[in-house]
């Protein structure tokens, strides 16, 4: 009675198992592993994207920063004072911009296909480091430019008088 069972149970396992359900199921996760595949590209694009447009709007608002101080400088110097020191801060700026612009040029290039999700992260955040890092240096440089200008707005003829008093 057990070896018929038994026998039973076998052949219905081995039915089952030629059956078009069950490779049915199997095709279900192989596409259900394509979507989620197809997902986490999408998301890591949509990241990049981001990552992109803000990165692009930091040098934007930099780059105007720039301009605001190049039109200081020739302010200053129109009215006598001295401003190299600030002109080559900001020439250094400009050149920490525009490496910023073509690292962030790299997400154009960046590829984000394939099956390994971390490694797109990785991708999209080692240039997003590095664009960061050249905002960094050209918002110090844009700092270093402001610093060094300020001390040319006192005129080079303005001299200050003592005042005494005698009792």
């Amino acid at each position: 009675m057990k070896q018929r069972i038994l026998v039973f149970v076998m052949a219905a396992i081995l039915v089952l198992a030629a059956s078009p359900a069950l490779a049915a199921s199997t095709t279900a996760k192989a596409s259900s592993t394509e979507k989620r595949i197809e997902l986490q590209t999408s998301i890591a694009k949509k990241r990049a994207d981001n990552t992109y447009r803000v990165i692009n709007a930091a040098i934007q608002q930099l780059e105007n920063i720039a301009n605001r101080i190049e039109s200081r400088i020739v302010k200053v110097e129109t009215a006598g004072g001295v401003a190299t020191e600030s002109r080559v801060a900001l020439a250094e700026a400009r050149n920490y911009l525009s490496l910023a612009k073509t690292s962030i040029a790299n997400f154009i290039s960046l590829d984000l296909s394939g099956t390994d999700i971390r490694a797109k992260y990785d991708a999209v955040k080692a240039v997003a480091t590095e664009a960061k890092g050249h905002l960094r240096n050209a918002h110090r440089a844009l700092m270093k430019a402001v610093v060094s200008l300020k001390p040319g707005f006192r005129t080079p003829n303005a001299t200050s008088t003592a005042t005494t008093t005698s009792e």
